[in-house]
Order: structure tokens, then sequence, then C-alpha cells
């Protein structure tokens, strides 16, 4: 959906995410582009060894694949790599907690589905929320959230979500 055009694809879907979850007006949102070095990659040596799984399950099922596993490899043996950070603030947050029927749940869990307070917010089919993958070296996103727990205290949620591609243990 989001490969013709994904930094254009990944700016709206973001704002609209933002758009829908604004406390008030105005919601701010900041795009960031930091590079981190690669040892600070959570659990690095087992993404490693993920990559090289999906990479040997693609081989003989498409061209494409292999090419793109081959290139997350390469990158992951780097010295840093580029993270796109999107922070906004005023928003409510992706409430949570991570249990079905929630946004979070909705937006980090699920496929296909969306979860949004208001009728009036804009997407509902849970397609947007892979745009950020688009434009990942390694189909890659980390979540960090803020929200406002039922008790009133401020909850937080973090969590990575990689899209590859479906391998056995032994590759």
């Amino acid at each position: 959906h989001f490969a013709g055009d994904p930094f254009s694809a990944i700016a709206r879907e973001i704002t609209q995410n933002t758009n829908d979850a604004k406390k008030s007006n105005p919601a701010y949102l900041v795009f960031r582009l930091v590079n981190v070095p690669i040892d600070q990659f959570p659990n690095r040596d087992e993404f490693v060894n993920i990559l090289g799984k999906c990479r040997t399950a693609s081989e003989g099922e498409s061209q494409k694949a292999v090419t793109f596993f081959d290139n997350a490899l390469k990158k992951i043996e780097g010295g840093n790599i580029s993270f796109l950070v999107a922070r906004d603030r005023n928003t409510t947050g992706i409430q949570g907690p991570c249990k079905r029927g929630t946004p979070y749940h909705a937006f980090m869990k699920s496929t296909g589905t969306s979860r949004k307070d208001n009728a009036d917010s804009g997407g509902s089919f849970g397609i947007g929320k892979n745009a950020p993958f688009a434009i990942s070296d390694f189909r890659t996103v980390f979540v960090l959230t803020n929200y406002m727990g039922t008790d009133g205290n401020i909850e937080q949620l973090a969590q990575g979500k990689s899209i590859l591609v479906s391998h056995g243990n032994d590759g």
C-alpha cells in the first residue's frame, strides 16, 4: 500500500493519528532522524538470527525478499542505524492497556483493525498503521506511548514490532 511514496504515506498517516488523538488544539507533531550506534539496537544478536532465518525462508520464494534480507543483514552489521522519530504532544497517546479492544492492542497486535474513540476519526480499516514499516530497513518500529489510565495516573507502554516473513526455528 505504501511502497510507491512511503514518506508521504507516513507523514499522512502519523499526522492523521495525531489529529485523531488530540486533547485540544493545537496538537504538536515533530519528526526527527536520529542515528544510534548499532550495538544499542535492542536484542541485536537475536534479531540478526531472525533476519538470517527469514532470508533462508525466502530463498526460492521471492528474490525481492532475499535482497531485502541481504540488505538488512548488511545494515545491521554497520556502525550506526537511523531511526525516524515521530513525537507528538497534546494528545491522548495510544490508549492501553495492551488488551483486545484498546487502541494500543489494535495498533500493535491486531491486523486489519482500528480502534478509535471518535466516529469522525480518519482511517478505520487498520491499514495506515503499516506505513512506518514501509520506510524501515528492518520493517521494524518501536512505539512508546503515555496515556491516562482508568485510575487517573499516567501509564506508559513500550514495544517493538517487526513485520518479516514466516520461518521455522531452523530457518
